[in-house]
Parts: structure tokens; C-alpha cells; sequence
């Protein structure tokens, strides 16, 4: 790294005359069409420096009459002062014509970026200068989503200098919001993306937009923060204030600290050896210039991440966040539930397949009313010769009359070879009974009573009625004992025992939800469908029946509801027989050990019926 002395104010003195006599040139030849000169960059700055800097300098015009010829005229002295004065602009400005074949692809890029461009000449209707917008039609779509037109225009109100005419300056209030902050950013951010695409084909291309775009971050990242600083000191010690922060935050009972610190002090140091390289006080050896390229790459957007996150962490936004995120997901957690429930209920009817004269050749197909007189009921009933005695077969979950998992029919004929007339029925909603939701046992309990109605209706006692159920339609069950309390006999096989605990371990299955969705679930089922989960518990229903003995069945191997769903419905009911089938799966003790199941179940009722 070699250190080179330049006296800066001489080449300042030297811009300065050659800026008078060019103003003095245009003005006296076009000044009736000007409105205003005005200057920004580093000879505003006082900063301008012979072959290293160029001049950014833009006349407004009244009218477009003379667009022009004002350019090509004021190009023409432009350059001519250049010869005069020394200036050496020919290194770099893009509108230079090259001769080498790179370094002129590299200035047409740059000059259709506007980039390293002397003279810009706009006539009326192209700037909004009090608005701080671009407002001509071939540039208001790139101002809106890249050009960030607000700072850009801030600048020369706080940096520009009036050459000739109305002074501008007081009458600039550009609006700047977040959008024209985030776009600010961006540009030294692209800038530098382009120095690293550049760098295998020229080094010194690389560097020169990495000293740009390092030096261009450090009035963009502390504009997007709202900071104010004049010298380049006073602006690096400000972003390394900005890069290092802490929110502490104390909302109710809870308090958060947060602290932060993305730029340390040592990558601050990159603006000076910008600097120092732009204003030529030392030389980069191939090696340091790649290494600087990289460098600038990396602090670019580090430096925008910290500003980004120093815009948005604030007490006040973090509260904002820190609300909106939990409306939000308060919002998702109850629409989710909710949509978890509408799956769960509104099921799709499965149609009949099986045809009950393969059960019983005496069968009658019946409709009856649930007790809440609101649905109709389809059934079977299937009459045995010789008893009175009557089972009515409830079928559990989703299925209608005939539980293939279970054997419904197959069942049904070991019943009527044992003397005892079947009743088989469809709950609403599911095979040929009106449609309606499904509330999981809340209401199909009335479906339950209504066929024990059917049955009072034509002549049968409840001492004579015994229900086999499975599964949910055991739950469903037990929640109907108290519309028929006299009923002489209940089986309950793969039996749930609480429906909260039910949701919540089903509930992972059956939609891919964890089981803190099921208080979700619960609250819309009591108050969209008045489904009330507090009140379908059935291990508490049967302490209210102590005194009958039931017959509850539970197989080692159900993996849907635990075997200890059973012994708490035995607990609750200390009369009733447990009977644990080893091996048996979900509702599986029929098909298990049939001849043991239809003995066990027949012998029950026998006992309990009349």
C-alpha cells in the first residue's frame, strides 16, 4: 500500500473557475431559457479532486424550446475548459469514448446508469423538485421501484450549490417514507454486486465501484435511520452508534432486553481506506484490491442488515410487532381450529353396501324420529321368533349402520341366533338419515333415545332393550343413558371416557394438528354448533348410574383410544364388569375372540333383560 500527497485545495480553486467561466458561457448565450443552475457532489463539497472526482450539475429550464441545442452547447464549452483548465474529466466520466474495447463497454454501462454523467440538462415537467420526485414517463416507473428519487433531491437541498438563477433549494420537501429509504440501501448494495461481477475481468473497474458504493453507504444507511451528520467522522461515529443499540421493553408482567452490536469498530475503518483510495493518498496492490472488493461486498450488507434492524427494533415497534404478531396468530389459531372442526363434522355420507337380507331374510327397513324432533332416522329391525329381548347395535365415528371394522352384520346374526331381536340405525348425517352435522355424540344421543322410542312405541319394555356400542358411539351411549335410564342393559366396547382428552390425542391424527388446537376446537363447537365438550364426558355420566352394572370391553392393543379410557369408565362405575381382550385392537375383540365375545355379551344381557 503506497501513500501519495495531494494538495486538494488547488484542484478545488481550479473546479471553482472552471464551473464560473462554464455558467458564464451557457448564461450569456441561453440564459433566458434557464431557470436555475444548480451544483451537488464533491465540488459542492469542497471536496473535488483533479482525475479522481467528477461534477454533477444540472440546468432547469423554463421551457423545452432550446433542450437541445443548451446540451450539445454547454457539452461543447464543457470540454473545451477541460482542455484549458486540466481537468483531466476524460478518466472519468462514462461519456468519454474509449479505445479499449472493455473500458468502453464499462463507460456505455455506466452512462446508461447515469453514472460518472457531467451535465444533466431538464426542461419543465421531468422533476417534481418541491415534491422530491421524478415525474418525467420514461423514468417514473425505475424512480418508483429503484431510483431513490427523495434523497437524491435532499441532497441538493442540503449539499447543492445555486450557480446562476432562482435558488431552489428552500422550496424542496421531498416526502420520505419508508419505501425511499429501503430503496437508498439498495444502491450501494447494487453497486457493489456489480464490483464483484466485474473484478475477474478489471481490478481497477472492481475497486473504483467498491469505493463508490462504500462511500455511498454511509450517507444511504444513515439517511434510512433518520440520522444528521455533516463531517465524514461525525457520520461513521453515528452508524457505529446505529449498528450498536439495546430496547429494553416492559410490557405487563413481562420485560425484554434486547441488544445488539453487527458492526465492530474495525470495519469501520473501511470508509477511511475508501476514502484514502478515491483521493489517490495511497495505492492498493492487486491482492488488496480483490480483498477490498470482498470486504466492501460483506460490510455493504451487514451494514444495511444493522440499519434495517435498528429502523424496526425500537420500543415502540417491537410493542407494534410484538401486538400484531399476536393478533395474528390469535387470528390463525381460531381459524385454524375452526377449520379443523368444519372437517371434523361435516362429514361425506358412506353409502349402504350391505344388503340386509344376507343378515336376516325378516328384516324391515323403519324411520323413526330422533327425540329432538328435528332429523329423521333410518334403520333396520330384524325380528327374532321366539323373544322379546331387543339389541340396538350403535355404530361409532364416521360409519353409518354397518361398521365394517367392527362386523355389524356378522354380529347381528350371532344376536339373532341367539334370540335376540336387532335393531341397526343410521345417526344424522351418516347413510340414509336426514343430513345434519356431525357433533360427535352430542345430538346423535337424541338419535340413540329416538330408537329407543321406535322400540317403546311397538310395545317393547325398557327392561327388554340392551345397547351394544363401539367406539365414539360408546361415549354416545353413556351420554343418552339419561334419556333412558330404564334401559335394561349397556355394553360399551372401545369406549372413550372424556371427549377433551379424546380430541386432543385424536386430533394430531385425524388433521395433522398439535393438541393445543382441541380449546380451539371446543369453544366454536359450543358456539357455532352449541356443542358443548364440557358436558360429553362420560365417566362422569356414569357415577350418576352406581347402582347399575354395565358390561365394559377394551382391547391391550387399542392404539385410538388406551385401555385406560376403560378402567376409568369402570372406576366411575364400580358394579359394571371390565372385560380386557389381550391382543384386541380398536373395536378388534369381536373379530378376536368371536365365540368368547358373542358368549360374554349374550350371557350379560341374558342376565340383564327380561
Amino acid at each position: 500500500m503506497e501513500y501519495i500527497r495531494r494538495n486538494m485545495t488547488e484542484d478545488q480553486q481550479i473546479i471553482d473557475k472552471f464551473l464560473v467561466e462554464l455558467v458564464e458561457e451557457v448564461v450569456t448565450t441561453y440564459g433566458e431559457h434557464i431557470d436555475f443552475i444548480i451544483l451537488f457532489g464533491s465540488a459542492a463539497r469542497r471536496e473535488f479532486i483533479i482525475g479522481v472526482s467528477d461534477i454533477d450539475l444540472v440546468i432547469q429550464l423554463k421551457d423545452d424550446e432550446k433542450l437541445k441545442q443548451i446540451e450539445d452547447f454547454t457539452t461543447a464549452v464543457f470540454w473545451q475548459l477541460d482542455k484549458k483548465y486540466g481537468t483531466k474529466f476524460e478518466k472519468v466520466l462514462s461519456t468519454v469514448k474509449s479505445k479499449d474495447i472493455i473500458d468502453g463497454l464499462f463507460k456505455k454501462v455506466e452512462e446508461a446508469g447515469h453514472l460518472y454523467v457531467p451535465i444533466f440538462v431538464f426542461p419543465p415537467g421531468w422533476i417534481d423538485w418541491e415534491r422530491g420526485r421524478f415525474i418525467r414517463p420514461l423514468w417514473r416507473s425505475a424512480a418508483i421501484f429503484f431510483i431513490h428519487q427523495a434523497f437524491i433531491l435532499k441532497r441538493f437541498k442540503e449539499e447543492g450549490k445555486i450557480l446562476w438563477g432562482r435558488d431552489i433549494r428552500p422550496y424542496i420537501h421531498p416526502n420520505i417514507n419508508f419505501w425511499e429509504r429501503w430503496k437508498a440501501i439498495q444502491i450501494p448494495f447494487w453497486i457493489s454486486l456489480f464490483s464483484m461481477l466485474v473484478l475477474p475481468i478489471s481490478r481497477q473497474k472492481a475497486l473504483k465501484y467498491s469505493v463508490k458504493a462504500v462511500l455511498y453507504e454511509l450517507d444511504s444507511a444513515l439517511d434510512f435511520v433518520d440520522s444528521r451528520a455533516k463531517s465524514k467522522e461525525e457520520k461513521i461515529a453515528n452508524l457505529k452508534k446505529t449498528a450498536t443499540f439495546s430496547v429494553d421493553l416492559k410490557f405487563l408482567s413481562l420485560y425484554l432486553n434486547l441488544a445488539l452490536s453487527i458492526l465492530r469498530a474495525r470495519d469501520l475503518e473501511i470508509f477511511n481506506t475508501a476514502s484514502k483510495v478515491k483521493s489517490q493518498e495511497i495505492t492498493l496492490t492487486n491482492k488488496e484490491k480483490i480483498r477490498f472488493v470482498w470486504k466492501s461486498f460483506w460490510f455493504i450488507g451487514r451494514t444495511n442488515w444493522s440499519v434495517t434492524i435498528r429502523r424496526i427494533v425500537t420500543k415502540k415497534h417491537v410493542l407494534k410487532a410484538g401486538i400484531t404478531l399476536l393478533i395474528l396468530a390469535i387470528f390463525a389459531y381460531f381459524s385454524i381450529s375452526f377449520y379443523a372442526l368444519y372437517k371434523l363434522i361435516h362429514l361425506r355420507p358412506k353409502p349402504l353396501t350391505v344388503d340386509p337380507a344376507t343378515i336376516s331374510a325378516k328384516y324391515q327397513n323403519i324411520n323413526l324420529k330422533s327425540r329432538d324432533d328435528k332429523v329423521n332416522i333410518a334403520g333396520w329391525f330384524f325380528k327374532s321368533d321366539s323373544s322379546k329381548k331387543t339389541i340396538i347395535l350403535v355404530s361409532g365415528s364416521d360409519q353409518n349402520r354397518m361398521d365394517p371394522g367392527f362386523g355389524s352384520d356378522k354380529l347381528a346374526k350371532d344376536l339373532l341366533a341367539n334370540h335376540f331381536n336387532v335393531l341397526m340405525f343410521d345417526f344424522r348425517g351418516r347413510g340414509e338419515s336426514d343430513k345434519a352435522v356431525y357433533s360427535i355424540g352430542y345430538w346423535e344421543k337424541y338419535d340413540l333415545a329416538g330408537a329407543y322410542d321406535y322400540l317403546l312405541s311397538h310395545g317393547y319394555k325398557p327392561e327388554n332393550i340392551g345397547v351394544i356400542s363401539i367406539s365414539l358411539g360408546g361415549g354416545t351411549a353413556v351420554l343418552a343413558l339419561p334419556l333412558m335410564s330404564q334401559v335394561g342393559g349397556l355394553v360399551l366396547d372401545s369406549s372413550y371416557s372424556d371427549m377433551h382428552t379424546l380430541i386432543g390425542r385424536e386430533l394430531p391424527g385425524r388433521s395433522n394438528l398439535p393438541k393445543q388446537f382441541s380449546w380451539g376446537i371446543s369453544l366454536w363447537a359450543r358456539v357455532i354448533y352449541r356443542v358443548k365438550f364440557d358436558e360429553m364426558v362420560p365417566k362422569d355420566t356414569l357415577k350418576n348410574f352406581q347402582d347399575r352394572k354395565f358390561l365394559i370391553i377394551h382391547g391391550t392393543s387399542d392404539k385410538y383410544v388406551p385401555i385406560q379410557d376403560a378402567l376409568d369408565l369402570s372406576k366411575s362405575s364400580p358394579k359394571s364388569e371390565l372385560w380386557i381382550v389381550p391382543g384386541a385392537g380398536h373395536v378388534k375383540a369381536y373379530q378376536t375372540v368371536p365365540e368368547e365375545y358373542v358368549r360374554k355379551v349374550t350371557s350379560y344381557f341374558n342376565q340383564e333383560l327380561e
